[in-house]
């Protein structure tokens, strides 16, 4: 989705302040793609997931950046990314996106073989077992990749865009959906206020863990959720608990 409102459908609210102190938080444009390839790359160098669809870690090092082009081209065209500083950033497809049509669903497994080479057969396998779990009963923000430079991590700059991008989903009463690629990223997520379901397997490796997180009604947390989600994070942080690269 372009950042113009489609016809007909509400406008998008404007992204809320931050609760806390922390990294600014915007929405990326075009100019933005190098920086947010450049962070989901290096983010999910060593991730399970992407070392199983790129088994070797020389080619996955090579064809990171290539694929990780074609999934942020993808969401700057239909989608929203949101950037702190040159940091951390968030994919999201948006409640009101429309499903993409047989022909581009088509289009986007052509470019995404050719961005991953001889590995294309696993990218594209699992970005249809994603699609084939994928909850279609009620409007929500996807979230499609999360990710934080290494040296970056543990210092709450996944957090402060998550508060971004899931105020966002409570202002028009949207639930929020993700899969998360280790123990760490859905332990972030449960922070957050997402709830864990049914695991997904890859065939032969690792599992895939989807949460589910419900929209606050006011759109705002209440007093006592607010602190203990503050609470979570700084205990988390404290720890040296990274858990910022989600897929």
């Amino acid at each position: 989705m372009s950042d113009q409102d489609r016809a007909g459908q509400p406008a998008r609210a404007a992204a809320p302040k931050s609760r806390t102190t922390g990294p600014a938080v915007r929405r990326a444009c075009p100019a933005d793609a190098d920086t947010a390839v450049a962070i989901l790359a290096q983010a999910f160098q060593d991730d399970a997931v992407t070392a199983w669809v790129f088994p070797d870690a020389r080619r996955r090092r090579a064809l990171l950046p290539d694929f990780f082009r074609v999934v942020v081209e993808d969401l700057l065209a239909h989608g929203e990314i949101h950037l702190a500083d040159d940091s951390g950033v968030v994919l999201v497809v948006p409640p009101d996106a429309p499903d993409p049509t047989p022909g581009e669903l088509r289009r986007h497994e052509s470019r995404l073989r050719a961005a991953t080479a001889e590995c294309g057969d696993r990218a594209v396998a699992i970005a249809r077992l994603l699609d084939e779990h994928h909850p279609r009963d009620r409007a929500h923000s996807y979230v499609v990749f999360n990710a934080v430079r290494p040296a970056r991590q543990g210092r709450g700059v996944s957090s402060a865009i998550l508060r971004q991008v899931t105020a966002l989903a409570d202002a028009v009463d949207a639930g929020c959906y993700v899969e998360c690629s280790s123990p760490e990223s859905l332990e972030l997520m449960v922070r957050h206020g997402f709830a864990p379901l049914p695991v997904v397997p890859l065939p032969g490796g690792p599992v895939l863990r989807p949460a589910w997180r419900e929209p606050l009604p006011t759109g705002r947390p209440t007093a006592a959720q607010a602190a203990k989600e503050a609470a979570a994070q700084t205990a988390a942080e404290a720890a040296g608990q990274p858990a910022e690269a989600v897929g």
